[in-house]
């Protein structure tokens, strides 16, 4: 088992063992766990000339399929971002981060001094402490599904640290494999990649060596202390006063804090699956779809998956299923997906002639105002729940099954009280 931390540094000098190369040097950003790509060091070089007038020889910069490959193998890249979204290369040409990740990545070019202080990863506070000044933005994305190598995965943009509005500066981009289920009724796995690829700027009085440093004592057990390729192992054996006791007093804190940074990790996965579960609140149609069956089945429901092109989840009761048409929308609920509730009901009956059937639709509308704000006249209109109500279908509104599923998790409510609402007379469940 290697042991040691292989680092690989382009753009920037640093004597830590490590291998430092120039941007026109040959190299392989796979063979290493740690690659620091100094463009802030470069645009400074290049200043008001172009890189072909500052270097001489053909630029070295690894493609968007190296990076991914060793991402998926746990390696980490840390970019130091330039202070501007593009250095000229020619007169005419000129190179961008934009391709270093298969998403892309835009930078805006605007200035400010301020930073959110309660946006900062824990992780880095050692770093952004206090307010800097910034030429640079990141241009925040989406989660979206891409494809590569015949494989789909996912990307998420986390933030590092946000300016006051809330607009990213520094940031991880972390990227998930989407895995099929072997049960067609569960719905597909993300497996989180073990590397990520980061974007940092370099602040005033820091240097992109001393960054580095600082780095990968944060995040590794490799010892930064001054050391080069150059020294003999003997010199090893040769010690100052008190340097054991203070090398074991280092290890101490290094296992210390991996124990910390375990615990972090966590708690920081607690709270994450919390976040999740708020997407009950303000979540579109597509996050709904995943969201609402899973939180039935943590109440102890047997739901069955989406149908394509058809509802979009069943919970089977002992003698009556329940079909689920689910949306979510800035504005009212439409007489559309009324009407493919009652539809999805009419198919399942044909599908099971010996039991009964009814239908929810489970709703998230105006979903961009406070629930407590949002008007029921406005969001259901009165011919809509004259048309559900004949039918005796009902609705339950998302934020009111946020509040079912926590009075469940305390224990207040139990399977059997919930299933006593879902069987009610009443047009809305747990209220309107």
């Amino acid at each position: 088992m290697r042991d040691e931390v292989r680092v690989l540094t382009v753009g920037t000098d640093v004597d830590l063992g490590t291998k430092s190369v120039a941007w026109t040097d040959d190299y392989n950003v796979k063979d290493f766990d740690w690659v620091f790509l100094d463009f802030h060091s470069l645009d400074k070089s290049v200043g008001d000339s172009t890189i072909s007038d500052s270097i001489e020889g053909m630029m070295n910069i690894p493609d968007e399929d190296d990076i991914f490959k060793s991402i998926a193998n746990g390696n980490n890249f840390i970019v130091f971002l330039p202070e501007r979204r593009t250095i000229p290369k020619t007169d005419r040409t000129s190179i961008s981060l934009y391709n270093l990740t298969p998403v892309g990545l835009n930078l805006v070019e605007e200035s400010g001094s301020s930073i959110d202080y309660d946006t900062i990863n824990p992780n880095w506070t050692w770093y952004f402490d206090s307010n800097f000044d910034w030429n640079i933005r990141i241009d925040r994305k989406e989660p979206a599904v891409f494809e590569l190598f015949g494989r789909r995965f996912v990307y998420e943009f986390t933030t590092i640290v946000q300016n006051n509005s809330s607009e990213l500066l520094a940031t991880d981009i972390l990227f998930h494999e989407i895995t099929e289920p072997e049960v067609s009724t569960h719905q597909p796995e993300m497996n989180q990649l073990p590397g990520k690829l980061s974007f940092i700027p370099v602040i005033k009085n820091w240097s992109p060596n001393e960054l580095i440093r600082e780095i990968l004592d944060s995040f590794t057990d490799m010892d930064t202390r001054i050391k080069t390729d150059q020294s003999p192992e003997w010199v090893n054996d040769w010690r100052l006063p008190e340097e054991d006791g203070l090398v074991r007093e280092l290890e101490d804190l290094r296992i210390k804090k991996k124990e910390i940074e375990s615990k972090i990790k966590e708690k920081e996965g607690e709270l994450d699956e919390y976040e999740e579960y708020k997407a009950l609140l303000w979540g579109n149609e597509g996050e709904l779809e995943i969201l609402v069956p899973t939180v039935f089945r943590e109440m102890d429901f047997e739901v069955e998956g989406e149908v394509p092109h058809g509802r979009d989840g069943m919970i089977r009761l002992d003698d009556l299923n329940i079909v689920l048409e689910i949306t979510g929308t800035k504005n009212s609920i439409s007489d559309k997906k009324c009407r493919q509730l009652s539809t999805w009901v009419d198919e399942a009956e044909i599908d099971e002639l010996d039991r009964d059937h009814t239908g929810i639709l489970v709703a998230n509308p105006d979903r961009e105002t406070n629930p407590p704000n949002r008007t029921e006249n406005d969001y259901l209109p009165p011919h809509l729940q004259n048309f559900l109500s004949k039918r005796g279908y009902k609705v339950l509104l998302t934020h009111n099954l946020f509040e079912l599923y926590s009075e469940f998790r305390k224990g207040d409510l139990s399977n059997e009280d919930i299933e006593e609402m879902l069987r009610s007379d009443s047009l809305f469940v747990y209220g309107s």
